[in-house]
């Protein structure tokens, strides 16, 4: 053993490597684990009180046995800069806040309504966060994040899951961190991203028990009691122009949208009043399976125009009967989607599209990027058009659309 290991000690590359393995073993062992000089932030949260801004943050807690709600806390600092805001947490925590696991920012309707523009400079600047991090807005950012730490349940534990499919869904939207920026700093300044609310409505959204204690004076005694709220998420969309929030919309402003933009492929069409066989009077509810949208520009006409194809593949979910067509359980599926179904399902599709034609004009917000595809596509066009509007907002509101629908049904 001894002349082994005389004989690798004469060889100066594998002496070379022992020599820094006798170095660097103790630092090694003693250096510290990752979570005691970091603490991990999966999201944070961004409110505008006091002329401060206010920064919220979801810490992970290491912690053996206990669930993964049980591991967060909600840290939340004010300052004039968000830096400054970073700092004092940093100073609390006794940890440098790590915004690397960063996986979603919510923006509160305090610095919504206020600007944003300095906020989003400051994300986009530090090399801590990830671009693609996902925005929210939301009534208070930092009751948002309290109320999802406290969701007791396997099935959505972090903001990130709760809008997992949110740009899946028809009567949704989901935007990225860069995608935000670049558009606020191009053309129409126009944006969107998912708004999802803290309230106390059970109805339509995913509840949240928070324990609040209170003491007594004199008998020592503490009580405490659940105050019951609610995470919403219904497909409400917070519009933006420039550095500010402008506008809400609903789920039922905003379908148009993804109608004309190639995504969102699951959602239902509703259609009702059917006089055809089987239905007589009654409708149904039809679920899309698929959804693909194709445009092209139109430069031949006084106006710009953009000419959507829209073609959509459609299931019967549901049956809705009147005292007619009782038995319309009872009739063969290949008789349910008619030439009348399909008709009423385009007719909904194009009351969807303008509808949200008519919200986005209102406000000027190009979220369409009406501005951007003529400029990229025809160029030489919209130079002219745009010295005869004077303004990319005028351009958008004098563009018209044309949608050519073609429905296909799984029997």
């Amino acid at each position: 053993m001894k002349q082994k290991l005389k004989s690798l000690l004469r060889n100066k590359t594998y002496a070379i490597v022992i020599l820094i393995i006798i170095i660097l073993a103790p630092f090694s062992v003693s250096k510290p684990a990752q979570s005691d000089i970091r603490a991990v932030a999966p999201c944070i949260g961004i409110d505008y009180e006091n002329n401060n801004y206010v920064l919220s943050a979801q810490i992970i807690i290491p912690t053996l046995d206990q669930s993964y709600n049980q591991n967060i806390e909600v840290v939340s600092c004010s300052a004039p800069s968000i830096l400054e805001c970073v700092d004092k947490i940093t100073l609390v925590l006794g940890k440098e806040l790590g915004l690397m696991h960063c996986n979603v920012i919510v923006l509160g309707d305090s610095v919504s309504e206020y600007d944003i523009t300095e906020v989003m400079d400051f994300f986009i600047r530090t090399p801590k966060i990830d671009v693609n991090t996902v925005l929210i807005n939301t009534n208070s950012a930092y009751e948002l994040l309290m109320a999802s730490a406290q969701m007791d349940n396997g099935i959505s534990y972090s903001l990130n899951n709760i809008l997992e499919l949110n740009h899946r869904i028809i009567n949704a939207t989901d935007n990225s961190l860069i995608n935000f920026y670049k558009n606020m700093i191009e053309l129409t300044n126009s944006n969107y991203i998912a708004r999802v609310e803290v309230n106390t409505n059970k109805v339509n959204s995913m509840q949240v028990s928070q324990e609040s204690g209170s003491s007594s004076g004199g008998s020592g005694g503490e009580s405490s009691s659940k105050e019951e709220k609610a995470l919403s998420n219904i497909g409400k969309t917070a519009i933006y122009k420039g550095g500010k929030k402008v506008a809400t919309f609903s789920s039922e402003d905003i379908r148009g949208f993804n109608w004309l933009v190639d995504k969102g492929d699951k959602g239902s069409i509703k259609v009702e009043n059917l006089t055809s066989e089987p239905y007589n009077g009654g409708g149904c509810v039809l679920s899309v399976k698929q959804k693909s949208t194709k445009y092209k520009l139109d430069t031949t006409s006084l106006k710009p125009k953009i000419i959507a194809k829209i073609e959509v593949l459609l299931y019967i979910e549901e049956i809705i009967t009147t005292p007619n067509n009782e038995n319309a359980f009872n009739i063969s599926s290949e008789h349910f989607i008619n030439d009348e179904v399909k008709e009423k399902a385009k007719e909904e599709i194009k009351k969807d599209i303008l509808k949200t034609l008519e919200m986005c004009k209102l406000y000027n917000a190009d979220v369409l990027d009406v501005n951007k595809s003529f400029k990229k596509y025809e160029n030489s066009y919209y130079k002219k058009m745009i010295d005869f509007y004077g303004s990319a907002d005028e351009f958008f509101r004098n563009c018209e659309f044309e949608t050519e629908i073609k429905i296909k049904a799984i029997l």
